[in-house]
């Protein structure tokens, strides 16, 4: 860095006067650092964030431009992140004062416009690859110091995941962590044993250079990390010779890693690995920062293998990422008492000259009394009762039915977050108790890696008869990339149907109970023509099988109406194509937008996993309106027509037409 370098404590370590402690070298102000994924950021909403304990707002105005002020009022310092937004501008949620994109005041509701006070101090910000940057520094050199791309993250023939996690520690233990690549020891239960070898040292005014190349000693490699480089590897030659290399890169104040593999590696090949970061300091002291960052594997030949292979991948960097946040947050304490003795050091110099303070001083004001100290944590069965100390939410089950009776369990719920008190995961395992099947148990886990990729398993089983498993992935929910892809797989077996016969006339005295035991089987890909048009394939395997009843007191269905259609195994495949347009602000909980689906769909008869024909067209809808602030009106609309032959999926499913040949409409 340049002798202009920004310092936090101007002191210097008592053996080195001429090289300042980098532990206590500020970041640069002078240049852009991430505060924020543009997903986080929606129009007309807010977000406060810090750089370097400077509070800041991040707002996107009506125009979809993303816009930074010093988050305090100039009234009465409330943070602005509170406020409301107004076309481009930002409101006060305490008195309504007015800013605009250049934090200049432009209204005061009870003053107007003619005796304006002071603004805020604004800041550059601008939206690269998914990211928002801040220049907190002298704005006249933000637009030469902009970052063009990170890394090969907005690359096609990559498959990118994000890096985002809060680290308590020094931006440049970060730095050094990456460089060290003699650390790998650490990550020995992960990789094996690496032996890495240095191959150079470069450096320059504001950047730095190593390069590597590795061999393992020991162990065997992850499955994760053959993914990253065996996948890449052409196949049938041998590896043991293979010249592995690897560059750590920092221009300040990103830094960067790239992995190639194979032989005759030349300066413009792509790399198998590019992982690209950024250190956002949070605290005044610069003791924590937010490490944001994207780390891209190029796609092998094969296509879509990376996706299915994509989970191994986040195992992988995921743990190595874990080991290297614990071991830089448990450095940093040590190489930190160097510098709490001088800073006590400066507290007892400041000390002996305050007994030189002139007589005539201001008198000190006497301190109000010691405030009392906060209650000590709740224990035994009051921290169990105490949803803040509950090792989990203790969520009751209670379920009446008709039709299955009386269901009483309990659901001890897990909820996981990241450093940004974002749900990560939910897990929902329940004890439970039914008069007609039994005890029972279940087990739910619920994965958000981001609002892209969502992840979920479900099991239960209960004494007698009922048993369940249900396993959904979705990727691609943002519409980002070119494709979306969504699979499941269902097992369902369910012991509570009744059927009274067919028609409308059928009395109550002719029930009966079935075994309604279905697996379905279900993928859909999606290419996404922007974010709003998407063209969706769907392919469903879904086999129903009705077996005889097993309710006490209640007939067979089988023994009151003998062998009739649908009983017995029903196999269907269907295949539909929908458009899908689609403009929510949110896909979990929408406050505005639409989404239309407009689609057909055919099961033939004449396949091997077919028995039934069938062809369908139909369209649904969905409107949000925001009419309040906190009120949303949703309205929903959807038709369908089908023709059959045989009902798809046996007579006891909820389609509405009988098993003959007909079209019918609901």
């Amino acid at each position: 860095m340049s002798e202009d370098s920004y310092h936090l404590i101007n002191l210097h370590t008592a053996n080195s006067t001429d090289v300042p402690d980098l532990r206590r070298v500020g970041a640069h102000p002078d240049y852009w650092y991430p505060l924020a994924w543009s997903e986080e950021l929606k129009v007309g909403k807010t977000l406060g964030r810090r750089f370097a304990g400077l509070p800041i707002v991040l707002y996107r105005g009506k125009s979809g431009q993303v816009f930074a002020l010093e988050d305090r009022c100039a009234h009465r310092q409330v943070p602005l992140h509170l406020g409301v937004v107004s076309g481009d501008e930002l409101k006060c949620h305490y008195h309504g004062w007015t800013y605009n994109r250049a934090g200049k005041c432009v209204n005061v509701p009870y003053l107007g416009t003619d005796r304006l006070p002071t603004g805020v101090k604004s800041y550059p910000a601008r939206e690269v690859d998914g990211l928002i940057f801040v220049f907190p520094g002298d704005a006249t050199l933000a637009e030469s110091r902009l970052p063009k791309a990170l890394g090969s993250s907005q690359r096609k023939d990559y498959k990118t995941r994000q890096l985002n996690r809060e680290v308590a520690c020094h931006y440049t233990f970060m730095h050094e962590n990456l460089f060290d690549m003699n650390h790998q020891f650490m990550h020995r239960k992960q990789m094996g044993s690496i032996r890495a070898r240095c191959l150079s040292r470069q450096h320059g005014d504001d950047w730095a250079q190593v390069e590597y190349s590795f061999s393992r000693t020991e162990g065997k490699s992850s499955v994760g990390e053959q993914v990253i480089v065996d996948l890449m590897r052409k196949r049938g030659e041998p590896k043991k010779d293979f010249s592995d290399h690897m560059q750590i890169r920092t221009d300040y104040p990103t830094q960067s890693l790239k992995v190639w593999v194979g032989r005759d590696i030349k300066p413009g090949d792509d790399p198998v690995l590019d992982v690209w970061l950024a250190y956002t300091p949070l605290d005044a002291e610069q003791r924590t920062n937010r490490t944001y960052g994207y780390l891209s594997v190029k796609k092998p030949r094969m296509p879509g293998i990376i996706h299915a292979v994509w989970p191994f991948v986040s195992w992988f960097t995921e743990n190595i990422f874990r080991e290297d946040k614990e071991i830089v947050e448990y450095e940093q304490p040590i190489v930190s008492v160097s510098v709490r003795l001088l800073l006590l050091a400066a507290i007892l110099a400041n000390a002996s000259l305050a007994a030189e303070i002139e007589a005539d001083a201001p008198p000190v004001v006497a301190p109000g009394p010691i405030p009392p100290p906060p209650p000590a944590p709740p224990t035994g069965l009051a921290k169990w009762l105490n949803p803040a100390t509950a090792p989990f939410i203790p969520v009751p089950l209670i379920s009446v039915d008709p039709d299955s009776g009386t269901t009483l369990g309990l659901i001890p719920t897990w909820v996981k977050t990241d450093e940004n008190h974002e749900i990560r995961r939910i897990i929902a395992p329940d004890v439970l108790y039914n008069p007609y099947f039994g005890a029972g148990v279940h087990g739910r886990v619920y994965g958000y890696t981001s609002g892209d990729e969502q992840w979920s398993v479900t099991s239960g089983v209960k004494q007698r008869v009922e048993r369940e498993f249900d396993a959904e992935y979705q990727r691609g929910r943002l519409r980002e990339e070119r494709w979306s892809i969504n699979a499941s797989v269902i097992y369902d077996r369910s012991g509570v149907p009744r059927f009274y016969g067919i028609g409308n006339e059928t009395p109550q005295s002719a029930q009966t109970n079935y075994t309604n035991q279905q697996e379905r089987l279900q993928a859909q890909v999606g290419l996404n023509l922007n974010h709003a048009w998407q063209l969706l394939y769907t392919a469903r395997l879904r086999v129903v099988d009705v077996l005889p009843g097993t309710l006490p007191r209640i007939p067979s269905l089988e023994t009151r109406f003998g062998p009739i259609l649908g009983v017995g195994t029903t196999k269907q495949m269907l295949n539909r194509l929908s458009i899908v347009y689609d403009t929510r602000d949110d896909l979990t909980v929408p406050s505005q937008g639409v989404e239309l689906i407009a689609y057909g769909g055919l099961a033939s008869r004449g396949g091997l996993l077919n028995d039934s024909m069938y062809s369908e067209v139909g369209g649904d809808g969905r409107a949000y309106w925001p009419v309040a602030q906190d009120t949303i009106l949703a309205a929903q609309s959807a038709a369908i027509s089908r023709c059959a032959a045989s009902a798809p999926g046996g007579f006891m499913t909820a389609i509405p037409f009988p098993a003959v040949s007909s079209c019918a409409a609901k």
